[in-house]
This record gives C-alpha cells, sequence and structure tokens, in this order.
C-alpha cells in the first residue's frame, strides 16, 4: 500500500483485548493500547513479532452481553520500540461490517469514514 494511501484511512485510538496468532505462537495482549483502522492495527508491546511476518488478529469486544469477536488476516508491516503494526489483507464481512461501526463509533469525524 503506497504511503499516501495509508493515510487516507481514519485511526482510532482503541483499547480491546487482543489475540495475535502465527505459526505456533499465540499472543494475548489485555488492554494494551491500539492505533485500529479498517486496514490494520497498532499494538504497543514489547512482544517483537518479525517483519513479513504472517497473522490471524482477533479483537475481543465486551460491552455487551456476549463477547463479540472480531478476526482478520494481515502480516506484520511495522516493528519497532514500542511495539508492530499489522497490515489487514483478509476478513470476512461481518468483521468488516464490525471494525468499521468500532472505527466510526471512536473517530472524531465519523463521516470521513
Amino acid at each position: 500500500m503506497e504511503g499516501s494511501e495509508k493515510r487516507k484511512r481514519i485511526r482510532v485510538p482503541f483499547r480491546t483485548e487482543i489475540f495475535i496468532d502465527y505459526d505456533n505462537h499465540k499472543m494475548r495482549f489485555e488492554g494494551d493500547s491500539v492505533n485500529l483502522s479498517l486496514s490494520g492495527v497498532l499494538v504497543e508491546t514489547d512482544e517483537e513479532i518479525p517483519l513479513g511476518t504472517v497473522c490471524r488478529v482477533r479483537l475481543r469486544l465486551s460491552g455487551t452481553l456476549e463477547p463479540i469477536e472480531l478476526a482478520m488476516d494481515g502480516r506484520v508491516v511495522r516493528q519497532d520500540h514500542s511495539g508492530f503494526g499489522v497490515q489487514f489483507h483478509e476478513m470476512d464481512l461481518e468483521s468488516y461490517t464490525l471494525l468499521k461501526e468500532v472505527i466510526r463509533h471512536n473517530a472524531n469525524d465519523p463521516d470521513l469514514l
């Protein structure tokens, strides 16, 4: 994705339980700060995942009677001292719709979505 295209996506700060599965590893981050957009997520952590790693990202949303889980496939595209970024490349329609609503609800200007 081109740098200018990445900037067109609305990003929102969002705190939730997040799970990252890759190879034989399963990582769980509870309440870590997450910068979230329709195209990816930035996870603030000391954990490292190598650049280029293909992974499954699951976000667990609470606040409803039953927790809702969004699932996206992606690739690690950023790794530094503050954490790592995953660019989404595939998700089902239900996860996309829910992710869009989460971002809309948390955006300063939801009309830009």
